[in-house]
């Protein structure tokens, strides 16, 4: 059975239970009853797609067990959970969210602020690399992302100003390239600890992670130095360059771990007690798909962002949680079509009071009824007009989506 890194976590935990709780039981034998209610009296499994997901991986290795021939049928494929307790999370408020970034420590802080900008599923950018980033098109372009079997495309998820400056400022951080750079600069001599970090400090953030005793002693142990306190340092002159690794994640932990499913849910946890916010991770994406609709985003660009194949499932789920009240808010180009009418009909009034007469204000008035009119006219055909494949644009959407306030 062909399993991903976080796939095969998954299923090792969840399979630890299954052994611990009903390992007397022969796995032919099990019966449907007898999985469901394990699955409903664990304690730790308090929401309904908690439990599914638990399901669906037992299922999942039941009925590799029967391709394999190892058992001739799945015995607990009839079971059946409750679909209406499947509710799409909460959508975590701005407030909330700057809570939880404020509580939380750097190098998580910048993962949270990415998918709060980009809506992007977390395990997604967590498995991002550097190789896939497309500086020139504002995009992550992931080959290996959960719907890669069933859409056989990249998953592209697009980047506004503010996550490209952070990968901006996370590539000059990148600890490999400071051990390149410090490479060179010794290349031309020896050189003292204070100085390295004076120059390099403009063009690499990181380098003041050398005036710290284990920053040192880790890039000492790169290159091969043998010095002692507040003497210069020397490299070979056979060392060979150090490698820059562009298959890295982008983001990863203060101890250079990659983000899991394990690290960040426990990440939240602490953020929930610490700050009284009851949220996970995936509440960004939520929030992302909630700012799209209420911004009037349209739903073809919305499911372009997150990742979905067609509208469905923000129809289904978020449409549904928000209801009309959101959908019949107007539009910045309603409220404008709405300011310039009662423009025109207050100058209108104005000039009736103003019958025969040929004063300077007279002709002004005229002048911006007829520009107001061609405004109008202009607004009216573009609210009216429908949308085409070539004018549903990405990034702007993204502009609008990730900007202040709501």
């Amino acid at each position: 059975m062909k399993l991903g890194a976080d796939s095969r976590d998954n299923v090792v935990d969840v399979l630890a239970v299954l052994v611990e709780d009903l390992g007397e039981q022969v796995a032919a034998q099990l019966r449907p009853i007898d999985l469901l209610r394990w699955l409903r009296r664990h304690p730790a499994w308090k929401s309904a797609w908690t439990v599914k997901r638990v399901n669906q991986t037992v299922q999942r290795v039941y009925n590799w067990a029967v391709r394999a021939g190892l058992l001739e049928y799945n015995p607990v494929e009839l079971i059946e959970l409750a679909k209406e307790q499947l509710a799409v999370g909460r959508p975590i408020e701005e407030r909330e969210f700057r809570r939880l970034v404020r509580a939380a420590e750097i190098c998580f802080r910048r993962f949270l602020w990415a998918l709060w900008w980009c809506g992007a599923r977390p395990s997604e950018l967590a498995r991002c690399r550097w190789s896939e980033v497309d500086w020139e098109g504002q995009r992550l372009v992931l080959i290996d992302h959960k719907t890669a079997r069933k859409t056989r495309k990249p998953r592209v998820i697009y980047c506004p100003a503010r996550l490209m400056r952070l990968l901006r400022f996370l590539d000059k951080d990148r600890w490999d390239r400071l051990v390149l750079a410090v490479w060179k600069l010794l290349k031309t001599g020896p050189m003292k600890v204070g100085k390295i970090v004076q120059t390099l400090l403009p063009d690499h953030p990181s380098a003041r992670r050398l005036l710290y005793c284990h920053a040192r002693k880790d890039i000492c142990k790169a290159l091969g130095i043998r010095a002692k306190e507040n003497t210069p340092w020397r490299i070979a002159a056979e060392l060979p360059a150090p490698v820059v690794d562009d298959n890295a994640p982008i983001f990863k932990g203060h101890r250079g771990d990659h983000f899991n499913k394990r690290s960040w849910g426990k990440r939240m946890q602490r953020l929930s007690k610490r700050t009284g916010v009851a949220a996970v991770l995936y509440s960004t994406r939520h929030a992302f798909a909630h700012r799209c609709i209420k911004r009037k985003v349209n739903l073809k660009v919305a499911s372009l962002l997150l990742g979905h194949t067609t509208t469905a499932m923000i129809e289904r789920h978020y449409l549904a949680c928000l209801g009309e009240d959101v959908m019949n808010t107007p539009t910045s180009e309603e409220r404008l079509f709405a300011v310039i009418h009662a423009a025109i009909g207050l100058a209108q009034r104005v000039m009736e009071e103003h019958t025969d007469c040929d004063c300077d204000l007279c002709y002004t008035l005229q002048g911006v009824i007829y520009n107001l009119l061609h405004a109008e006219l202009d607004l009216e055909s573009m609210i009216a007009r429908p949308v085409s494949k070539c004018q549903v644009t990405v990034l702007p959407a993204l502009r609008v989506v990730s900007a202040k306030g709501s």
